[in-house]
C-alpha cells in the first residue's frame, strides 16, 4: 500500500497494487500488445491527477515497458521527443547512487523505496517487483514530487522546535523568578521574625505583623505560579508514597487552625469508614488541592462552618475510590457564574478582587491537579447558603507503613559530636546575616562564608557536622562546592562525611532531585526561618538541644512589651554592642523591605 499526499494538503489518496487495481501479468501483456484496458485508463487518470507523479513499468535490462506521468520531463531530467535509452536515462546523473542501489535490490524480489533531493527539490520513489506468466522479472517505479508535503513537514517541525523552546525559556524564567524573589523574600520573612520577638509597641507589632503576612501571601501567589507553570508544560509528577486519610486531614487542621480561629469559624473533618487505609498515592498533591478547597471555604465564609469530609464510595482487594468533599456556610456561587471560577486569573465577580486577597489561581491548580490524578473537580453552590467543592480519586491499598513523604529519600544516620560546628555559606548578604542571627541564637559554634571559594577554604573534613550551602554563588556554584569537598572528604579518608544541606529559591522538582544526586543530603527551601533551619540541625545531627527552652533560655526580653521607637537596646543586645553590624542588620532590613513593597505593589 502506497501513500501519496496531494498538493501538500491534508487529503491523500490510497493507491493499492492488487490484482482488482492492477494485475501486473495483465498489464504487461496489455502493454506488449498495444491493448488499452481499464487499469491502464485507471492509471492514467491517476498519474493526470496526482500532481508529480511519475510510474514506470521496467524489466531487468532497464527498458521501459510502459511509462505514465511527465514529472522527469518537467523537471528538464529527460527529453520526451528523444529515443528511449533506458530507465535510468529519465535521471540525472547525480541520482545514480541512489537508483541503482534500488533495482538491485527490487530485481531481488524485495520491494524497497527512499526519498532524495536535486535542486531544492524532494521525491519519494518505490520500486514494487513481480513475475509475468513467463516468469519474466519485472518492476514497478513510482516517482512521486513530495517538494510541497516536505515543506509543510519541515514548518511544523520548526513549530513543535520553537514550542519546546518556548517552553523551556518559561521554565527557565520561572525559575529565576523564582530565585529572584524568594531570595529577598527569605530576608524579610526572616528578619520579621526577629523583628517580632524584639521590645514592640503594639503599633510596631501589627506593622510587623502586616509584612510577614504581605510576604507569606505572595509567596503562596508564587508557589502557585510554580505549579501552573508545571501543569501547563506537561512537566506535573505523581509522587506516591503510603499514606492514610486520617493523617491528611490532620496535617491540613494544624495548617489552617489560625486562619478560622482568626475569623471564628468552626472547622469539621470526618470520614465514613471505619478502618483507615493504607493508600498509595501523591499525599502532597492532594493535600495541596484540599488545603486550595478549605483556604477558599475560609477566605468567602463570614460565618459558620467549613466541613472536610471523605466518604467510601466503593473497594476491593487491591483498590478503594474515595470521594472528597469541602463544604462551607459562604457567600456561595450563582449558577452561571460557576464555570468561569476555574478559569485562571479569575474570581467570581471583578468587585471580589477589592475585598478578598488572591489571584485567581486556587482553583485553577485544584482542577488540573485532580484531573493529573485521574478525578474530576465538581461544585454545587447556592448564593447565600454556601458551596460544595468534590472530586472522586482511586488508590491502590498498600502494605508498606505509612511514613513521611519526601521528594527524594534524604540520607540520614544521627551523629552526636560533643561540639556541633556548623558552615554557613551564601552569597547574599542579608540571608548570611539572618543565618548569623539564627545560629547564634542557638549558641551553636559556626563560620559564616560569602563565597564558595571562601567555603572551600574554610572546610577541611571532619571539621564541620553540617554546611548550609546556597546553591546559586556567582564564583563557584553551590554543586561545584560540593563536589571538591566530596573529593576532599574521599582523598583524606574520612570516614564521616559532613552533610550538605542545599538551601535554593529553586523550587522546580527536577532540579531539587538533581541537588540531592549531586552529593547533597538535604533540601531547604527559601524562604528558611528559624524553625526550619533548627529541624534540620537536629535531624541530621541528633542534637539533643529543645528549641523551646534553648531559645526561651538565652531571651534577652520579653516579646511585645511596649516601648518607644528609638529604643533599640534589644538590638544592641543581640548585636553584643558592635555598631557596624547594628547599622548593616538595620540597613539591610530596610532595604530589602522597601524592595518586597515595590514588588508587592
Amino acid at each position: 500500500m502506497l501513500l501519496f499526499s496531494v498538493c501538500g494538503k491534508t487529503s491523500t489518496l490510497f493507491f493499492f497494487i492488487t490484482e482488482k487495481c492492477m494485475n501486473p501479468n495483465k498489464l504487461v501483456k496489455n502493454v506488449e500488445q498495444k491493448k488499452p484496458n481499464t487499469d491502464m485508463k485507471d492509471l492514467a487518470v491517476l498519474s493526470k491527477n496526482i500532481p508529480g507523479l511519475e510510474m514506470f513499468l521496467i524489466d531487468e535490462e532497464m527498458r521501459v515497458r510502459c511509462k505514465l506521468g511527465h514529472e522527469t520531463f518537467i523537471q528538464r531530467w529527460h527529453n520526451e521527443s528523444g529515443e528511449d535509452a533506458g530507465f535510468l536515462s529519465y535521471f540525472p546523473p547525480e541520482t545514480k547512487t541512489i537508483i541503482e542501489p534500488l533495482l538491485s535490490i527490487a530485481f531481488q524480489q524485495t520491494p524497497v523505496s527512499s526519498e532524495f533531493s536535486i535542486k531544492n527539490n524532494s521525491f519519494s520513489i518505490r520500486m514494487i517487483p513481480y513475475k509475468n506468466g513467463d516468469s519474466e522479472v519485472l518492476c514497478a517505479v513510482i516517482l512521486q514530487n513530495i517538494t510541497e508535503t516536505k515543506v509543510v513537514e519541515n514548518k511544523l517541525k520548526d513549530s513543535m522546535t520553537e514550542a519546546e523552546e518556548a517552553n523551556k525559556a518559561k521554565d527557565i524564567f520561572v525559575a529565576r523568578m523564582s530565585h529572584e524573589i524568594r531570595t529577598p523574600l527569605s530576608a524579610v520573612i526572616g528578619f520579621a521574625e526577629q523583628l517580632k520577638g524584639t521590645r514592640l509597641t503594639k503599633k510596631q507589632s501589627d506593622y510587623v505583623d502586616i509584612v510577614n503576612n504581605s510576604s507569606r501571601h505572595l509567596l503562596s501567589i508564587l508557589d502557585d505560579i510554580l505549579v501552573l507553570s508545571k501543569i501547563e508544560s506537561g512537566t506535573i509528577e505523581l509522587d506516591e508514597m503510603p499514606f492514610t486519610v486520617n493523617n491528611v486531614f490532620e496535617d491540613i487542621d494544624k495548617m489552617l487552625e489560625a486562619r478560622y480561629l482568626k475569623k471564628g469559624l468552626n472547622f469539621y473533618y470526618k470520614t465514613d469508614f471505619l478502618n483507615d487505609y493504607n493508600l498509595l498515592g501523591d499525599a502532597e498533591k492532594l493535600k495541596q488541592v484540599l488545603i486550595n478547597l478549605a483556604n477558599n471555604a475560609i477566605k468567602f465564609t463570614k460565618k459558620g462552618e467549613i466541613m472536610l469530609v471523605a466518604k467510601l464510595v466503593n473497594e476491593d482487594k487491591n483498590n478503594a475510590k474515595i470521594c472528597f468533599e469541602v463544604t462551607d456556610t459562604g457567600i456561595g456561587i450563582a449558577p452561571g457564574k460557576i464555570k468561569e471560577i476555574f478559569k485562571p486569573f479569575q474570581q467570581v465577580n471583578n468587585h471580589l478582587n477589592r475585598n478578598f486577597q488572591g489571584c485567581g489561581l486556587g482553583l485553577t491548580i485544584s482542577k488540573d491537579l485532580v484531573e493529573s490524578m485521574g478525578g474530576e473537580l465538581t461544585v454545587e453552590s447556592t448564593p447565600g447558603i454556601g458551596s460544595t467543592f468534590s472530586f472522586t480519586l482511586e488508590f491502590e491499598k498498600s502494605t508498606d507503613s505509612v511514613s513521611e513523604s519526601k521528594l527524594v529519600p534524604e540520607k540520614t544516620g544521627k551523629i552526636v559530636p560533643k561540639s556541633l560546628r556548623i558552615l554557613f555559606v551564601d552569597d547574599d548578604p542579608v540571608n548570611l546575616l539572618l543565618g548569623k542571627v539564627i545560629l547564634k541564637k542557638f549558641r551553636i559554634k559556626a563560620d559564616f562564608a560569602e563565597s564558595g571559594e571562601q567555603a572551600l577554604a574554610y572546610f577541611k573534613p571532619g571539621r564541620y557536622n553540617m554546611i548550609f550551602l546556597d546553591i546559586n554563588m556567582p564564583d563557584k556554584s553551590g554543586i561545584e562546592v560540593t563536589k571538591q569537598i566530596r573529593e576532599k572528604e574521599e582523598n583524606s579518608g574520612e570516614k564521616h562525611k559532613t552533610t550538605i544541606v542545599a538551601m535554593t529559591a529553586n523550587a522546580l522538582r527536577k532540579q531539587l532531585v538533581y541537588y540531592l544526586r549531586a552529593g547533597m543530603d538535604s533540601i531547604l527551601l527559601k524562604p528558611y526561618t528559624e524553625e526550619t533551619i533548627y529541624k534540620k540541625i537536629q535531624r541530621f545531627t541528633g542534637n539533643p538541644f529543645n528549641v523551646d527552652t534553648q531559645i526561651q533560655s538565652i531571651q534577652l526580653f520579653e516579646k511585645n512589651q511596649e516601648t518607644k521607637a528609638t529604643d533599640f537596646s534589644g538590638l544592641l543586645k543581640i548585636t553584643k554592642g558592635d555598631k557596624q553590624f547594628t547599622l548593616l542588620m538595620l540597613h539591610t532590613f530596610v532595604q530589602n523591605t522597601e524592595n518586597m513593597i515595590k514588588k508587592l505593589r
